[in-house]
């Protein structure tokens, strides 16, 4: 899975199977939002299945490609294809911080 912020960009896979998304600068991925805590969410690969965990007081808004939008609040939720994160704030929210997510073809054939 590859996950993009601005011009940063982290793929999560078999050799990096946590990453960690939130204010702190220590994330893997840091986001410089108000509405993001420290320790706003991680995404980990179990098996073939990547999981989005929420850690965050605001919750975590989730957008798929169908347009469907999940709020994830201390809670876990399988990222299937591709689509948005959001943290704190819905996509009916002005967001500066929006995270794309995409399961690729390397993700496809993780043994």
């Amino acid at each position: 899975m590859v996950v993009l912020l601005g011009d940063k960009r982290i793929r999560v896979d078999r050799w990096h199977p946590l990453i960690t998304i939130g204010r702190d600068d220590a994330s893997d991925l840091p986001v410089p939002d108000r509405y993001a805590s420290r320790r706003h969410c991680s995404i980990r690969l179990v098996r073939s299945n990547f999981y989005l965990v929420d850690h965050s007081v605001n919750g975590t808004y989730v957008t798929f490609a169908s347009g469907e939008e999940v709020h994830l609040l201390r809670g876990e939720i399988v990222l299937e294809g591709s689509g948005e994160i959001r943290l704190g704030r819905s996509r009916d929210e002005v967001a500066d911080s929006t995270i794309i997510f995409r399961r690729d073809r390397r993700s496809a054939y993780r043994p």
